[in-house]
């Protein structure tokens, strides 16, 4: 999974911005005179991750997925969301696609306590037999982004 950034030049150097997430921008260490791309994707991914990063308690906060119309496009930068990141994401979403709270989750997918439930969502390393778990309970999730 990606989400996409587009690339500023100013008279400070280069800065970019998320085009699917609002507030999610990044840019070079001008003091040092690093204004490399390699560097400003380097800053991106971390903004990235910082962005995404969500609390356990937050369980209601909607991130979009990321648009992937805009691949298409070569003027924006693809930064890559860690995998563990974007397992969680992928739950996350399609949690509240269904309606569903944490604990509703947690149940149907047999799971002991709300805490095991609320790891998947907070960059977890599920078994193989929870994620078959998974895919009965959520048949569209698409887990092949997480390597992607």
């Amino acid at each position: 999974m990606h989400y996409h950034f587009r690339v500023h030049d100013d008279s400070d150097g280069l800065w970019a911005e998320c085009v699917e997430l609002k507030g999610c921008f990044s840019c070079n260490d001008t003091s040092k005179g690093q204004t490399t791309i390699d560097v400003l994707k380097a800053n991106c991914e971390e903004a990235l991750e910082c962005y995404l990063y969500t609390d356990e308690k937050d369980e209601k906060r909607q991130i979009p997925m990321p648009n992937t119309v805009l691949d298409k496009k070569s003027d924006l930068l693809q930064i890559q969301v860690e995998p563990k990141t974007t397992f969680s994401l992928l739950m996350r979403y399609y949690r509240t696609q269904a309606k569903l709270t944490q604990a509703k989750a947690a149940k149907l997918l047999g799971m002991k306590n709300l805490y095991s439930y609320q790891r998947l969502e907070r960059k977890a390393n599920p078994t193989l037999s929870t994620m078959q778990k998974i895919k009965d309970v959520f048949p569209d999730i698409p887990l092949e982004q997480v390597f992607n």
